[in-house]
């Protein structure tokens, strides 16, 4: 393996555990840095980045590790007035009527 790719794979992984330690703030002990903090987290397991992905998404926390996508946290659905994001059709229309 290459030096380059090598340094690359830890930086990822140093930046997705800084991510997972803001996340779980109340959890582990932060003091502890890689496998250490999530085994302080979820306990030991024989595959400590899969099981921490899981219990991310136990919490309604999109997976830390090895994820393409920026979004980590879910959203929860709410009832109510629904608005629309789009600055044009707030002007075009009135309030709608949710009819949940």
């Amino acid at each position: 393996m290459k030096s380059g790719y090598s340094r690359h794979i830890d930086k990822l992984l140093t930046r997705s555990i800084d991510r997972a330690k803001a996340l779980f703030s109340f959890k582990g002990n932060h003091y502890l840095n890689g496998n250490e903090w999530i085994e302080s987290v979820i306990g030991k397991t024989a595959n400590p980045v899969i099981d921490f992905n899981i219990f991310c998404l136990a919490n309604n926390i999109n997976c830390v590790f090895c994820n393409r996508f920026n979004i980590l946290i879910f959203n929860v659905a709410k009832l109510g007035n629904v608005k629309s994001h789009n600055i044009v059709s707030i002007k075009l229309c009135k309030n709608r009527i949710d009819s949940s």
